[in-house]
């Protein structure tokens, strides 16, 4: 199982060191070999909304090789997802992958045409 966590600059940090962490666990705890876990960006390295450098694993045009993709939240994911470019980028495919989000990361769901059956909601803080 290849899985993708896909940040972005000013990333909230707990979306993305909680499903690391629990993620991680299945191969180092419940020795799980073929388990993958990878950090994903458009960056070598991008920071944090709490302003920690995070390395990067990988790019986000590797998603389509993932059986699974989960995006964090931040406060820039409504500028993000007026960006052309980098939506253009962002190759899924929902009858094959496990696609999901944390938080505003719905709101990158919702602008691929993701959620046009379920409700989506985003950060209290924007």
């Amino acid at each position: 199982m290849k899985i993708a966590l896909v940040i972005f600059d000013r990333f909230t940090d707990l979306d993305l060191f909680l499903p690391w962490d629990l993620l991680n666990r299945v191969s180092s705890v419940a020795g799980v070999e073929d388990w993958q876990v990878k950090i994903v960006g458009t960056k070598d390295t991008h920071v944090s909304d709490a302003g920690l450098p995070i390395q990067t694993m990988g790019t986000i045009d590797e998603l389509q090789e993932m059986d699974a993709v989960l995006f964090t939240s931040g406060v820039l994911v409504p500028e993000l997802i007026q960006d052309t470019e980098y939506m253009a980028r962002l190759k899924l495919d929902p009858d094959r992958q496990w696609i999901g989000s944390m938080c505003s990361g719905a709101l990158i769901l919702a602008a691929l045409g993701l959620l046009r059956i379920r409700p989506a909601g985003k950060c209290w803080r924007r």
